[in-house]
């Protein structure tokens, strides 16, 4: 299971801080932004952007070692694709509450927030699995 959330916690700061530098260049609603509790408890978009994605992440790879089946493959077990799926349905429901919170109340104006959030733990997910495989062929 260790493999799983160290392999979500790197993912989510390597995506993040990718979000994050290249944010500026990015159109405006492209990039996630984290939730206002969170800008407001972290003094900043950038570390709550930070904090947001690095707990997601995190927890999408404690999903994904939940979901071991019990005879282990090569590997340790570690399934990239289920790591991936993970994430996505944690970036899926974040997105989406995210959304909620600040206030949409459409499927115009939930999209772009909710897409964005699904593709960057897409992207840590994909990270996790292989950090997660590397920490468990160990």
């Amino acid at each position: 299971m260790l493999p799983f959330i160290l392999g979500g916690v790197f993912g989510g700061s390597v995506v993040a801080a990718a979000i994050i530098l290249a944010g500026q260049f990015l159109p405006e609603g492209i990039a996630p932004a984290a939730p206002a509790f969170l800008v407001q408890m972290a003094q900043g978009a950038s570390l709550g952007l930070l904090v947001a994605m690095i707990l997601l992440s995190a927890v999408s790879g404690l999903l994904a070692g939940i979901a071991l089946p019990p005879e282990s493959e090569g590997g340790g077990g570690v399934s990239i694709f289920r790591c991936t799926v993970a994430a996505a349905l944690v970036g899926l429901l974040a997105g989406a509450g995210i959304s909620l919170q600040q206030g949409g109340s459409d499927m115009a104006t939930m999209a772009v927030p909710t897409a964005s959030w699904t593709v960057s733990l897409i992207l840590c997910g994909l990270l996790t699995g292989i950090i997660a495989r590397m920490f468990a062929s160990r």
